[in-house]
């Protein structure tokens, strides 16, 4: 009975990685595909800053072009007073003037609130392209990890799949339907460790003689509070 006890943790210890292995079959490739959500989350975001950064370019040149305009166009009719020979014509040249000396205040202004936000923009979508391409290389370099794993994962599973074929051939049909009817009551764990003569499973305190017949192995003994088997680890 004590080596059938032992077959029962080592049963136990190769369902536990199997649980393992398809929890991360299904958590890699959720990981993987939140990494690139990610990633793609941060390069949307740095497209935005650089295409409003662009979109503040393409205004301050707007705005060179209409404040060159205005100049010209206000040179050109102060030079027309020299020219007028009525008051009439005087009058009409001089509202011309006005509003176009009005134009190059308007763009002066607009041009140097444009450059304010140009110069202020630049660093931040500078800080954030080198952010995101550290990002990248990081998140790159995490779903290679996870892709390799998961491509080793089949391996693993069918390799634990026979050993544990093998272990369970060596425990007796009622035995292993009272482990695998306590496995899937307590959440996969059936069979657990004495550790400092408590329970391994609910670490409820185990009375000294319980402890001293699970040392022995000479029946199947399970914990009075959880239910789980009680093995006796030498190690």
């Amino acid at each position: 009975m004590k080596e059938t006890m032992v077959h029962l943790l080592e049963l136990q210890e190769v369902d536990n990685a199997l649980d393992e292995l398809r929890r991360a079959r299904e958590t890699y490739p959720r990981r993987i595909d939140e990494l690139r959500r990610e990633l793609e989350e941060e390069r949307t975001t740095l497209e935005e800053l650089k295409g409003k950064l662009q979109e503040l370019e393409r205004q301050k040149r707007h705005y060179e072009r209409e404040l060159r305009r205005a100049q010209d166009e206000l040179k050109k009719h102060k030079a027309r007073l020299y020219e007028v020979k009525t008051n009439r014509e005087y009058d009409a040249v001089q509202q011309e003037i006005e509003a176009w000396e009005n134009s190059l205040g308007q763009n002066e202004e607009v041009l140097l609130d444009t450059m304010a936000a140009i110069e202020e923009l630049t660093p931040q979508v500078a800080d954030r392209e080198q952010a995101y391409a550290r990002s990248h290389e990081e998140k790159q370099e995490e779903m290679g990890k996870l892709l390799d794993k998961l491509g080793n994962l089949e391996e693993e599973l069918e390799e634990h799949l026979k050993r544990r074929e093998e272990i369970a051939g060596r425990i007796g049909q009622r035995l292993l339907a009272t482990y695998e009817r306590i496995r899937q009551g307590r959440g996969g764990v059936a069979v657990v460790p004495v550790t400092r003569e408590a329970c391994g499973g609910c670490f409820s305190q185990l009375p000294p003689q319980v402890v001293v017949e699970v040392r022995r192995g000479s029946r199947l003994i399970r914990c009075e509070y959880c239910g789980r088997i009680l093995v006796w680890n030498e190690e």
